[in-house]
């Protein structure tokens, strides 16, 4: 009878990296030390058992692989009876958060809502290509910017997936996180502050900050051009098949790189036709090697 009517107040948060951008699925939760009344009073009855929270955890998740065909019911039963230290699952409760500790709750909210990495922790050598992502525990991990891509894709929720769950009396149904909506003449037009907000560039402004080239201006007469309709299929095929009448090589030279530990290897070079070294002089590609050994544009 109760379980009907006293909620907790509960927030999961999924996230699949770790400090280093390593694949490594799991979730915060902020969870409330009791539960509410329909009315909104709240009651303390919360026990922080680990151990049994590990275990019920552990029993319910491999319940459900064996739901799934993912496991055999034999293998869940053999797994479930390992030793909770070598099972593979963990679970920490950290200590208790006062809610009148505004400044403590909001930095909690935004560790469960951080990105897979922050900006600060990101360097970019041009000279290499290379991107190194500083870990907060100490030490780096590298790759090619175009390997770091790939990594940092990984991370990248799958369309209309949810990676924050509210429920219980924090769910969005009962509405009470929502703040209260202050009365109509009250109400005033938010107003944008200098310096702050998300500013859109056009594109052909970012490929300019990137590459240095204006898309946008004729490599032959310097006019500017003129966006036309998009080309796609077989059209765009015939399109690049031909676009060395214009000037342009078929397939830019591979990458000019080199490993930034290693001072004895030298970097690959740049081949092609004269026109093609002409057009692509910048010493800091970021193609990997081997670029134009690769099917995918064939």
């Amino acid at each position: 009878e109760l379980e009907g009517v006293l909620k907790p107040g509960i927030l999961m948060c999924q996230h699949s990296f770790s400090s280093d951008l390593s694949f490594h699925p799991h979730w915060h939760l902020i969870v409330s030390d009791g539960v509410f009344t329909p009315d909104g009073d709240f009651f303390r009855l919360w026990n922080w058992d680990t151990e049994a929270i590990l275990e019920d955890l552990r029993s319910s998740i491999l319940r459900a692989f064996v739901r799934w065909t993912k496991l055999s019911p034999e293998l869940a039963e053999k797994m479930e009876a390992w030793n909770s230290e070598r099972s593979g699952f963990s679970c920490f409760a950290t200590e208790q958060t006062s809610a009148d500790d505004k400044e403590g709750l909001g930095r909690l909210v935004r560790y469960l809502f951080r990105s897979p990495c922050s900006y600060r922790q990101l360097s970019y050598d041009e000279n290499t290509g290379k991107v190194r992502c500083r870990s907060k525990r100490g030490g780096h991990k590298e790759w090619h910017a175009t390997e770091f891509l790939a990594v940092l894709a990984q991370h990248v929720p799958r369309p209309r997936q949810h990676l924050v769950t509210y429920a219980g009396h924090y769910a969005n149904a009962a509405g009470n996180l929502k703040g209260k909506e202050s009365e109509p003449e009250a109400q005033t037009k938010p107003t944008k502050q200098a310096g702050t907000g998300f500013k859109r560039f056009p594109w052909a402004e970012l490929i300019q900050r990137v590459w240095s080239v204006d898309p946008q201006k004729c490599p032959k007469c310097g006019e500017t051009m003129e966006r036309g309709r998009t080309l796609r299929g077989e059209e765009l095929r015939d399109f690049l098949q031909g676009v060395n009448q214009l000037g342009y090589p078929a397939r830019p030279p591979p990458a000019s790189w080199k490993d930034p530990n290693d001072e004895s290897q030298e970097s690959f070079p740049i081949f092609g036709d004269e026109d093609s070294q002409q057009f692509y002089n910048d010493e800091t590609s970021q193609i990997p090697p081997g670029w134009e050994s690769s099917d995918a544009i064939a």
